[in-house]
C-alpha cells in the first residue's frame, strides 16, 4: 500500500511586478553591455536543450550504450549456427614428401547443448544495456540538475545585484541629505562618514557579486557546449507551486535504481553463463566441400592431414565435451561470479539508501522553504517600511543617524536573504526532480 505524504499548506506567492523585472533586466543588460558584449537571452529550458545537445559528457555515456548494444548483438548472434568458409592450396616437390592440391570448404557449427550459457550470457547482456541506459538518463538528470543549479545561481547572483544597486541609490539620496544638513551648519559630520564607509562596503559587496556572477556564467556556458565568456541575460524561471501531495515512493522511479538492478541482473546472469562450464557440451558441426589435384598428384596418401582424399564431399560429426580436472579454475570463475553478484546486490541496497535519502532530505528542504520564503516575503516590505520611517524621523529631526543606517542594514539584509531563498527553493525542487527521476 502507498502511503502519501501531505505538503505543508502555505500562503499565496506574490508575483513579481512587471516593472521590477524590466528593471532587472535592463540593469543586467547594462551591465553586460559595458563589457563589450551583446547579451543573449536565455531561458531554463532552453539553457537544459542546449546542454543535452551539446555537452561534452554525454557523447561518453552515449557511447557506451552503443557498446552495450553491440555486446547483446554478439550474445544474441552466439546463440545461431556459424558458418565459415575455408581453403587450402598446397604445392610440393617431391610427391613423397606431400601431395600437391587446392582444397575448398564450407563448414558449419551448432551447439546442440551448453546448460544454457549462450542464454545466460544473452541475458546479461541484455542487462548490461539495461544498465548503458540507464546510465544515460543518469548522466542527463546529473547534468538537468547542474544546470539548474548554475542557472538559479546565476539568476539569484542578478537579483542580489539589482537589490544592493537599489540600496546604493537610496544610500546616495539619504548621504545629499547628510552633506545639505552639514552645509546648513546643523552638523552630522560622523552620520555622513559611516554613511560613506557603508556606500563603499556595498560597492566592495557588489563588485565581489560581479565577479561571482562571471564565474557562474562561465561554468554555465560551459554546460551548453558554448564559448566561456559569452554573455547571458536570463530570463527568470518561475516560481515552484507546492505540490498538492506527494508519493512516498517517487524515489523508487530515479535511474540510479534502474542501473543497479541492471547490474544486479547482469551478475546474477553471468553466475548461471560461468557455473555451465561444469556440464558436458554437444556441438553439431558438418562440411561440404572438395579437393583437385594439382601438378599431377593423385591423392593416394589419403593418411596425410593435407591431402583426405579427392572430388567433392561432405561430412556430419557430433563433438562432446566434458570437463574433468583444470586445477580449479572453472571454480575459481564460479567464486568470481558469485562474489560480483554479492557485490551488485550490496551497491543496489546502497544505491537505494542513497536515493531515499537524498530524495527525504530535498523534500522536507523544499517544504521548509516555502514556509521559509512565504515569512521573507512579508518581511520584506516591514522592513522597507521601517528604513523609510527611521529616514523621514531623521529628516524631521527625531531620529538618529545610526537608527537610520541600522534600518537600512536590515531592509538590504531581508532583501538579499529574499532573494537566496528564491534560490534555495529552486534548486531543492530541482534536487527533488533528480532524485525522482524526472
Amino acid at each position: 500500500m502507498r502511503t502519501r505524504l501531505r505538503a505543508p499548506e502555505t500562503g499565496r506567492f506574490r508575483p513579481a511586478a512587471l516593472t521590477g523585472m524590466l528593471r532587472r533586466a535592463l540593469l543586467v543588460s547594462i551591465a553586460l553591455c559595458s563589457l563589450g558584449a551583446a547579451p543573449e537571452t536565455l531561458t531554463l529550458d532552453q539553457a537544459i536543450v542546449e546542454a543535452r545537445a551539446r555537452n561534452a559528457s554525454l557523447p561518453v555515456v552515449r557511447e557506451d550504450a552503443s557498446l552495450a548494444r553491440s555486446a547483446a548483438d554478439e550474445a544474441r548472434a552466439k546463440r545461431y549456427p556459424h558458418f565459415d568458409l575455408a581453403g587450402e592450396l598446397q604445392l610440393a616437390r617431391p610427391g613423397a614428401y606431400g601431395e600437391s592440391h587446392a582444397l575448398a570448404k564450407l563448414l558449419g557449427a551448432f551447439t546442440l547443448f551448453d546448460a544454457g550459457q549462450r542464454g545466460a550470457e544473452l541475458r546479461a547482456a541484455l542487462s548490461e544495456l539495461d544498465r548503458a541506459t540507464a546510465g544515460v538518463q543518469k548522466s542527463e538528470a546529473d547534468l538537468d540538475l547542474e544546470v539548474r543549479t548554475r542557472f538559479d545561481e546565476l539568476a539569484e547572483l542578478d537579483e542580489e545585484l539589482v537589490a544592493r544597486s537599489d540600496g546604493i541609490a537610496r544610500l546616495t539620496q539619504y548621504q545629499v541629505v547628510l552633506e545639505e544638513r552639514r552645509a546648513g551648519g546643523e552638523g552630522g559630520n560622523a552620520d555622513l562618514l559611516k554613511t560613506r564607509a557603508r556606500a563603499l562596503s556595498d560597492q566592495a559587496t557588489i563588485e565581489a557579486l560581479r565577479r561571482s556572477r562571471s564565474t557562474a556564467a562561465r561554468e554555465l556556458n560551459d554546460l551548453m557546449g558554448r564559448e566561456p565568456a559569452q554573455p547571458i541575460l536570463l530570463v527568470a524561471a518561475p516560481m515552484p507551486s507546492p505540490p498538492a501531495e506527494v508519493l512516498a515512493t517517487a524515489w523508487e522511479r530515479t535511474p540510479d535504481l534502474t542501473a543497479a538492478t541492471a547490474v544486479l541482473a547482469a551478475a546474477q546472469e553471468r553466475q548461471s553463463a560461468t557455473a555451465s562450464e561444469r556440464w558436458p557440451r554437444l556441438e553439431l558441426r558438418a562440411e561440404v566441400g572438395g579437393v583437385l589435384p594439382l601438378l599431377g598428384s593423385t591423392l593416394d596418401a589419403v593418411n596425410l592431414p593435407t591431402a583426405p582424399g579427392s572430388g567433392f564431399g561432405g561430412a556430419v560429426g557430433l563433438t562432446f565435451s566434458l570437463p574433468l580436472f583444470d586445477f580449479g579454475a572453472i571454480g575459481a570463475r564460479i567464486a568470481q561470479a558469485d562474489a560480483a553478484a554479492r557485490k551488485a546486490q550490496a551497491e543496489l541496497e546502497l544505491a537505494r539508501r542513497r536515493t531515499r535519502l537524498q530524495w527525504t532530505a530535498a523534500q522536507e528542504d523544499l517544504s521548509s522553504l516555502f514556509r521559509e520564503l512565504s515569512l521573507r516575503e512579508r518581511l520584506e516590505p516591514v522592513a522597507k517600511d521601517a528604513y523609510l520611517a527611521a529616514e523621514a524621523l531623521y529628516r524631521g529631526g527625531a531620529g538618529t543617524g545610526l537608527e537610520v543606517l541600522d534600518a537600512y542594514t536590515a531592509w538590504l539584509d531581508s532583501e538579499v536573504k529574499l532573494v537566496q531563498a528564491r534560490q534555495s527553493l529552486r534548486d531543492a525542487q530541482a534536487r527533488v526532480l533528480r532524485w525522482e527521476g524526472k
